[in-house]
């Protein structure tokens, strides 16, 4: 495989990171957690830093998941459905934990 055919296959998958929908099925969104956790591991240590991993991942999840059924529910009604809020509301959410867990959990 040279550069061109596994820029092909990973394309839709960083399209879906970049519209911020978060899937089970997405190799780039669990390789940049592995990746999240292998750095913090380095600074934090591996439990403060796999909690951190785990919740941020779950979040993410989540807000994809609440994102769709509410879509699906407010598109049914005849009405336009946009998710802005629900996006900064987990960023907001993943931003209060890391302050969390940067200044007042100890390991």
């Amino acid at each position: 495989m040279n550069l061109e055919e596994i820029m092909e296959i990973l394309i839709p998958y960083l399209e879906l990171l970049k519209g911020f929908q978060f899937t089970y099925d997405n190799p780039l969104f669990w390789a940049g957690l592995v990746l999240t956790f292998l750095t913090l591991a380095w600074f934090w240590g591996g439990k403060k830093s796999f909690s951190f991993c785990l919740l941020t991942g779950l979040i993410l999840l989540g807000a994809t998941k609440l994102e769709i059924i509410i879509t699906e529910m407010v598109v049914k009604g005849g009405e336009r459905f946009d998710p802005f809020i629900i996006r900064t509301g987990s960023l907001f959410v993943i931003a209060i934990i890391l302050v969390y867990y940067l200044f007042l959990k100890d390991s």
